[in-house]
């Protein structure tokens, strides 16, 4: 497979919602590969562990056969140049005030 025409989802899952998931599915349906790419940022305060939000995301995808859950550490652009990949998947949040 070609790793360009993999998308990326990147974000701390923290917890993964319904939203998230949706998400995925949705984007698991556009892409050959999702994968799905929790951040470990040491610096910020996050209600479950790294590998508790892995856990958590692997077995609420473990239906879809074309995503893959993995962590990543730093810059975004470096992972995705590390993969060979250009595409993001971002969710985007209403507001209704």
């Amino acid at each position: 497979m070609d790793k360009r025409l993999s998308a990326v989802y990147p974000g701390s899952f923290d917890p993964p919602t319904n939203g998230h998931l949706d998400i995925v599915t949705r984007s698991s349906r556009m892409f050959p590969e999702v994968i799905v790419a929790v951040t470990g940022n040491v610096n910020k305060k996050h209600i479950f562990s790294l590998q508790d939000r892995i856990d958590l995301l692997q077995k609420s995808t473990k239906y879809l056969n074309n995503v893959k859950i993995v962590s990543f550490s730093g810059l975004l652009a470096n992972y995705l140049d590390n993969i060979k990949s250009f595409i993001v998947i971002r969710g985007l949040r209403e507001y209704f005030p």
